[in-house]
């Protein structure tokens, strides 16, 4: 997505472990807020989550990242208490794990 002026590069790889803003332009532009389902948090309330976390040597890429608000990404970080399903719309939905 270049409207007018100079792309910026989205993939990032293992350069640097945080999304940059234009990174999260674009994910918000994807998914106009908090990808889990019938969430209605609007971008300027999410945060860019990696799907495989950069210190297991996930990259900062477009592709790996999704937004989710903070109550969201706190369950997306605790795999060992929810499970985060990829649904066919990009979305995700969480479900406690028993």
């Amino acid at each position: 997505m270049v409207l007018d002026g100079n792309s910026v590069p989205l993939d990032l790889g293992r350069i640097k472990r945080l999304f940059t803003k234009h990174q999260k332009i674009a994910l918000n532009h994807q998914y106009h807020g908090c990808a889990a389902a019938n969430c209605d948090r609007p971008p300027t309330w999410t945060e860019a989550h990696h799907e495989h976390p950069w210190s297991q040597g996930g990259n900062t890429d477009l592709k790996h990242g999704i937004p989710l608000c903070p109550p969201h990404h706190h369950m997306a970080d605790h795999p060992q208490s929810w499970t985060m399903q990829q649904l066919p719309t990009g979305g995700v939905r969480f479900t406690r794990r028993q």
